[in-house]
């Protein structure tokens, strides 16, 4: 008897897990960057795109062919790859007349245009004329900023964040200073700026804390910010939003510290104690309680009694109410005769 073994639909398969792979997630994935080229492209833009596509490994995607499209003037094309490569991050090297060697920083939020910004290259040194031992796949970078463009014009801030953007790769909370390879320095300059990278090297300093040497590796290049669209404030204000669940993940617990031995100490805070609710729940002392007969005049407490404000009339000599027997004479001592004398 033939077996029927049972029919497998791989593309709905895929199709499935490739759209549960683009749902918006609370912790978002690493973010994949695409280096194209433009339809004209110069040596040294070409060469300076293909060393930051290695910087970025592994994730990044580099195409050979080249785009007809131009960043500022269609953004179609980028939709469509940043949509099909679950791409957010694009760099385009492109040469024109007016903007000769440049490349082009773009952001995609939602697989839409968010910003980006072209920076003109000159100077440009490659990383085969440093005798340097090149850098890793993988690993992390150090930036450095200088300059006070970064912290007061809003096209520098741009740079500086698209940049970290970049390069930021995935998010760790430790990790090994051995891993920290090289270092990103970024100046600005009334012109634009430079950018040049530098590799690590940790040596003996006969300390625990090793000696820091850095050299430089390439690539090297002066940049001048050129044209640029950022975000409006409605589309950034949506793309920043942090979603609840981090939120309250971060948030720290209140009025509880540790000790230097790792004890957990809590304060427990309450509302302001009512000293004369007190006095009515609690039975006073003997001292403070009030006479049964109306002796203390009517109005004063046991603390006014107690000061000599509002005093009662001192107290009288207690009577003897017992009836006197008749064997009993008057109480003033008189002599009265009995019957039978008289």
């Amino acid at each position: 008897m033939q077996r029927l073994s049972p029919k497998i639909k791989f593309g709905k398969h895929k199709r499935e897990a490739d759209w549960k792979k683009r749902q918006p997630k609370v912790n978002e994935n690493v973010k994949m960057a695409l280096f194209m080229k433009g339809p004209r492209s110069s040596n040294d833009t070409k060469s300076l795109l293909k060393e930051l596509y290695l910087m970025k490994k592994p994730d990044s995607l580099s195409f050979s062919r080249k785009f007809t499209f131009r960043a500022f003037e269609d953004d179609t094309m980028m939709e469509k790859c940043s949509f099909r490569y679950d791409a957010s991050l694009i760099m385009i090297a492109s040469h024109t007349k007016r903007n000769p060697s440049s490349i082009t920083l773009v952001r995609m939020f939602d697989h839409h245009v968010y910003d980006m910004i072209e920076l003109g290259v000159r100077d440009y040194v490659p990383m085969k004329d440093f005798p340097v031992e090149k850098l890793e796949l993988g690993a992390k970078p150090v930036f450095y900023f200088g300059g006070n463009e970064f912290e007061s014009e809003e096209r520098y801030k741009k740079l500086k964040n698209l940049l970290l953007d970049f390069y930021h790769g995935e998010v760790v909370t430790e990790f090994n200073l051995g891993l920290l390879e090289y270092v990103i320095s970024v100046t600005s300059t009334p012109e634009g700026g430079h950018f040049c990278v530098y590799k690590i090297f940790l040596k003996k300093s006969g300390t625990s804390i090793p000696k820091v040497v850095l050299e430089e590796q390439g690539p090297r290049f002066s940049f001048s910010i050129g044209r640029h669209h950022f975000a409006p404030h409605e589309l950034e204000t949506q793309a920043c939003r942090v979603p609840h669940q981090i939120k309250a993940a971060n948030r720290k617990e209140k009025n509880v510290t540790f000790t230097p031995l790792g004890e957990k100490m809590g304060t427990v805070r309450k509302e302001m104690q009512d000293f004369g609710r007190i006095s009515d729940r609690v039975r006073p002392m003997k001292a403070l309680r009030k006479e049964k007969k109306g002796d203390l005049a009517l109005g004063a407490t046991a603390s006014e009694w107690g000061s000599g404000v509002n005093s009662p009339a001192p107290k009288k000599a207690r009577m003897d109410k017992r009836r006197p027997s008749r064997e009993s004479g008057p109480s003033d001592g008189a002599f009265v005769p009995s019957s039978e004398m008289l």
